[in-house]
């Protein structure tokens, strides 16, 4: 029903479809991820998306004397920081101090010194559209953390800067940088590193072709056609047309 008889290219047309899944993903938040995340010891902010989650010892190796360095290559991201610790001569953990930002995948994980051998170390990062809930593993009970609207957050949690202790309260906030990620903060601000549960809205892998497996479930999928002929139409400039589409 074009009254312009205008074509798109294939190309044209997937970024509109693309654009649709990851609006239609968002407003339903019917993609959701729980993410193994460790909160960072004196670290209040954390981004959603681009920040190094958690880190898994894939292979314990042998011979180690004392605890190698860990360093970070790769992944698009900085800022990221961890600690290891041995047990009988093998690599038994990896502690993350610093979640670092801007990972747009895995890092790969290096360990120098310590005289041992064939450790090797897995990482993974949190990408959200948005959170859901926070739980807190503590003495093996998981304490899912109250949440409060960042202006309040700011006035009644934040004032308490020097606070430190087991996490209680999470907010939703503005970014504490210029780099433009959202945030999620944390009170009280954590006095070691904890582990936790993040449930979160995720992004639809996009889709490249029709042989891509959609990960949108039904019925959500039946909004995505409508809020694509929306993105085309607008950027056409016919913009009642776009109207009707996203009104439908």
């Amino acid at each position: 029903h074009d009254s312009s008889g205008s074509y798109w290219t294939d190309a044209q047309l997937t970024d509109a479809i693309n654009q649709a899944r990851n609006r239609t993903a968002l407003d339903s938040g019917s993609i959701r991820q729980l993410f193994n995340f460790y909160l960072s010891q004196s670290q209040e902010a954390y981004p959603y998306s681009g920040a190094l989650a958690n880190l898994a010892v894939a292979a314990a190796g042998s011979g180690f004397t004392s605890a190698p360095a860990v360093s970070f290559t790769g992944g698009g991201g900085t800022g990221a920081t961890a600690t290891a610790a041995i047990s009988s001569g093998t690599l038994s953990s990896v502690t993350i101090t610093a979640n670092g930002t801007g990972y747009t995948s895995a890092p790969s994980v290096t360990l120098t010194g310590g005289g041992g051998a064939t450790a090797t170390v897995s990482a993974a990062i949190m990408t959200a559209f948005d959170i859901m809930n926070i739980t807190v593993n503590y003495s093996n009970s998981w304490i899912t953390l109250a949440y409060t609207y960042f202006t309040e957050f700011q006035a009644k949690a934040r004032f308490y800067r020097n606070v430190t202790g087991q996490p209680a309260v999470w907010s939703k906030g503005p970014p504490p940088t210029a780099d433009g990620v959202d945030y999620f903060y944390i009170f009280q601000i954590p006095s070691m590193t904890y582990q936790c549960d993040i449930d979160a809205i995720v992004q639809p892998p996009a889709l490249i072709d029709n042989t891509t497996a959609e990960t949108l479930r039904f019925p959500y999928t039946d909004c995505v056609q409508y809020y694509a002929a929306y993105v085309a139409k607008y950027q056409q400039q016919q913009f009642n047309e776009s109207a009707n589409f996203l009104r439908i």
